[in-house]
């Protein structure tokens, strides 16, 4: 297989792409044929300050997210999952060609109309935002206030309390976020105040 190896702290640009054994399923995993790795902020701080994140020595290989196909599964796992389309979450080992994941970790079934990048690009912060509405106890007419409404988990959430019929008002990061319409995602527009 092939994979992306983080040998110290680097930049994008010094990640070293290079041949890698294939890794085998233990009793409990499911080995994917990835086709599309996420990167998102343990990753990078992983890299960029500190390999010790996912409690491995260097070299390893980085990838906390991710979608494909299941190509094989350990001996515990129910067999009529080979071949289905999958997402996946895990401390490391993303950023490959191929990686073993433990089977509980793993979103089976995929449906073909989700973009492998849309599956694997939304596991940490789609599971964020459906847990943090669910912790919420949010009823239909309340109103909400979400910090960082434009980013991955707060646009995820916008959308989340609307289809609870909440009314939702969220704050950005940034004048070039302002511009975004939350009425996309089911917020209302607002003006400047």
């Amino acid at each position: 297989m092939r994979a992306a190896i983080l040998y110290e702290n680097c930049s994008p640009d010094e990640l070293q792409v290079a041949d890698s054994p294939d890794p085998n399923p233990g009793p409990t995993d499911v080995l994917v044929d990835v086709q599309y790795s996420g990167v998102d902020c343990e990753d990078f701080t992983r890299r960029v300050r500190d390999l010790s994140l996912a409690n491995e020595e260097p070299p390893c290989i980085p990838g906390c997210e991710g979608a494909g196909t299941i190509a094989g599964v350990g001996r515990q796992v129910d067999p009529s999952y080979v071949g289905q389309r999958a997402a996946f979450l895990t401390r490391s080992g993303g950023h490959a060609t191929r990686v073993c994941v433990p089977a509980t970790q793993v979103v089976f079934g995929v449906p073909d109309e989700i973009r492998p990048s849309v599956a694997g690009g939304m596991m940490r912060v789609g599971l964020t935002a459906v847990r943090l509405s669910r912790l919420a106890g949010l009823r239909p007419k309340q109103s909400v206030l979400i910090h960082g409404g434009a980013g991955g988990v707060g646009s995820l959430l916008v959308q989340l309390c609307k289809l609870r019929e909440a009314s939702v008002l969220a704050t950005v990061g940034s004048e070039a976020e302002v511009s975004l319409d939350p009425s996309k995602l089911g917020g209302e527009k607002g003006g400047p105040q």
